[in-house]
């Protein structure tokens, strides 16, 4: 039986948070700091620390979202030390990847994130499906997914979910069997459990 792990991109793969902060300070001057990636919605800190004249420009900080993830965005995220590697390490066991993301807009997010994964994993197979949803993303079946994102992993029953790490996720922390820093960390989890027997076996049922 081929193992089928989920991966999410941003926050887990892709660096968001650094690259979405760089270009606040070219956009508005303003600074964001890493405390910052501890509170949720980066739009509404940036809006809340605007000009009242910034301001003027826009209806609501949920404009800001389409001038801060700009043209070219995604083409520039930086993948996390070690990610991608680790990620093809899979791979090279025999197990499929399917990357699945959640995208802003059709248009263009879409085309740009499968441009990065081309220019990332070109030279193995992968699957990849976008979605515009948290919800899409908790149907698409296989054994395992690795995501940061919360709200994904909190209604997952049949994978077996590994959270990735980052500050905007630390209340919840404990609340999954397995909450890893990298990529190498989980990677070395589902080689461990290679099959759901296994897991199962080793995880007993209560």
């Amino acid at each position: 039986m081929t193992l089928r792990v989920i991966v999410d991109m941003d926050g887990t793969i892709a660096d968001f948070t650094t690259l979405s902060f760089k270009k606040v300070g070219e956009l508005y001057g303003i600074k964001m700091t890493k405390a910052d990636a501890y509170k949720p919605k980066t739009a509404q800190l940036v809006w809340e620390r605007m000009t009242e004249e910034q301001k003027s420009k826009y209806s609501d900080h949920r404009e800001l979202y389409g001038e801060i993830c700009g043209k070219g965005f995604f083409l520039e995220i930086p993948p996390f030390a070690g990610a991608i590697e680790q990620v093809k390490r899979m791979a090279n066991e025999g197990i499929e990847i399917c990357f699945v993301t959640k995208v802003l807009n059709w248009d263009r997010s879409a085309e740009e994130k499968d441009i990065w994964l081309k220019k990332y994993f070109g030279d193995m197979k992968y699957y990849v499906l976008m979605v515009d949803s948290v919800h899409a993303k908790q149907c698409v079946e296989a054994d395992f997914i690795i995501d940061d994102d919360p709200k994904v992993l909190e209604s997952i029953t049949s994978p077996m979910a590994i959270m990735m790490k980052q500050p905007w996720n630390e209340d919840v922390r404990g609340v999954y069997r397995h909450e890893v820093d990298d990529m190498e960390e989980a990677v070395d989890i589902i080689l461990k459990y290679k099959t759901h027997d296994k897991w199962w076996d080793e995880k007993g049922i209560d």
